[in-house]
């Protein structure tokens, strides 16, 4: 019984664009169909028999946006969408990302593209499906629970590794994951858990002899080492159809063989492993999507306002090597790169008429450029960035004596992260040209930098390790990113 093609809905209200579209997708072996109007398409989405749905943004009464609230609903692996345009904004993008939108396609769009986004998103669907399928199995059931937990990747493996001994009766059990790079494949990472000292640990030369061997099988497959090692127990891992490592369990020598039941069970085990490292490797990549686009939008704001452009760069390289002078942990450190890229990000909300006005701000301008704050955390929130990101977003405008905002906090309640940001930050803004007044030099930077510190406004610690950063970056003693 062959598996049925995926259902694609294609809704335009452009009819050639949907013909053009289904026959294209038909001919890839899809199940493609076009409502004759927008409207139409929302009865057969929530069906929920549609795969994908590429949908225009713009269509009249029912927009693109409807079409995709309609379709993500409640299940994680439910209805994908592929958004298309031919009039991007930011606005959009960061709707549509907020929603769940699962691609962005620019008009004029090629045919190859297309296939690439479809066939990406329905490979993403379908691990998700299976994984949410997986962790109903008994043999799984100890590993599955630390999915509920908030393990990273090389920890789940970890567990998987020790279930993989306990269930299997083994000595020690091998992960090893590998990597293609111009059709040659080498062993990326390798882990060993259980008593690792009563067998002998599979070389790299023999894990890839073993890839070969068995790529094109299924299942586990059982044997006595050559070199009289004991029971083996191999299973290729695989996701989507690529082979992403060998999962083995092994026993000393003399031991018993493993059981056909052993076989399947570990078949189980390593299903669950290999849509593990799939999906992490999903999510890493759309990681570098969200922070693609979430880029683009600090540079859309900066855009808005000539004055400001390359500030968020200069925040994001002045923090990291103020937080290296402080001696923070490397994990605040790399966090400090990200949180300075994205610290204004809000501000792509703020009126022109209010980022670009010469003149002093009315009292209700200045609330609504408080604003930006709260904006940039919502825009943050929903993308998988650490929490030390996310606070230092949140405390960039938060001083000291509880004058701050958009929460007042005060002394210790703002975190290292959140006084280092807001110190770099004052600077480049004092010490760089603003549509409302000149830049000031070092002299009147250090000195406003001073006042804040008497009044205990801003960090002191921070401010002076500052001025040792920049006097060693202007002796030519310490090399600034971007300076």
């Amino acid at each position: 019984m062959t598996d049925r093609p995926a259902q694609i809905l294609v809704v335009d209200d452009e009819p050639h664009i949907v013909e053009l579209v289904c026959e294209f997708l038909g001919g890839q072996g899809y199940d493609c169909r076009g409502p004759a109007d927008p409207q139409g398409a929302l009865p057969l989405i929530q069906d929920g028999s549609i795969a994908l749905v590429r949908t225009d943004l713009k269509m009249g009464a029912v927009t693109g946006m409807d079409i995709l609230r309609a379709a993500r609903g409640s299940d994680a692996a439910g209805t994908n969408v592929v958004l298309m345009t031919a009039y991007p904004t930011v606005e959009n993008a960061i709707d549509a990302l907020l929603n769940g939108a699962d691609n962005f396609i620019l008009k004029p769009f090629t045919l190859e593209a297309l296939d690439h986004v479809v066939s990406s998103s329905l490979e993403k669907q379908r691990l998700a499906r299976e994984n949410i399928s997986l962790k109903e199995s008994l043999a799984l059931y100890r590993a599955s629970e630390a999915l509920e937990a908030p393990l990273d990747l090389p920890e789940y493996l970890t567990m998987v590794l020790d279930v993989a001994v306990d269930e299997l009766e083994g000595h020690a059990a091998q992960l090893a994951l590998f990597d293609v790079e111009d059709g040659q494949r080498s062993v990326q990472q390798c882990i060993v858990r259980g008593a690792a000292d009563q067998v002998r640990r599979l070389e790299e030369s023999v894990l890839l002899a073993l890839a070969s061997e068995l790529a094109g099988t299924s299942g586990a497959t059982a044997r006595v080492d050559a070199e009289g090692s004991g029971p083996l127990l191999i299973l290729p891992m695989r996701a989507g159809g690529e082979l992403l490592g060998l999962l083995t369990v092994q026993r000393g020598t003399g031991a018993p063989a493993f059981t056909p039941a052993q076989e399947k069970a570990l078949a189980i085990i390593g299903s669950g492993a290999a849509v593990a490292i799939k999906n992490a490797s999903l999510y890493n990549s759309l990681q570098e999507q969200y922070l693609g686009a979430i880029r683009s939008l600090v540079a859309a704001v900066e855009a808005k306002d000539p004055y400001t452009r390359g500030h968020s760069e200069k925040v994001a390289n002045y923090g990291q090597v103020l937080a290296r002078e402080l001696g923070a942990e490397t994990e605040l450190v790399d966090a400090m790169r990200v949180a300075g890229l994205l610290h204004d990000a809000g501000k792509i909300g703020i009126p022109e008429s209010i980022l670009l006005k010469k003149g002093p701000l009315t009292g209700d301008e200045y609330e609504t450029i408080k604003g930006h704050v709260i904006m940039s955390e919502k825009i943050v929130d929903p993308l998988p960035l650490s929490s030390i990101v996310k606070r230092m977003i949140a405390e960039h405008h938060e001083r000291l004596d509880g004058s701050g905002y958009p929460r007042g906090l005060k002394g210790s309640e703002i975190s290292q992260g959140g006084r280092i940001i807001a110190v770099v930050d004052i600077f480049d803004a004092i010490t760089s040209d603003r549509i409302y007044r000149s830049r000031m030099s070092m002299e009147e930077a250090w000195s406003v930098l001073d006042r804040f510190v008497q009044s205990a406004t801003i960090d002191g610690t921070c401010v002076a390790a500052f001025k040792n950063v920049i006097r060693r970056h202007e002796s030519g003693g310490l090399e600034i990113p971007g300076s």
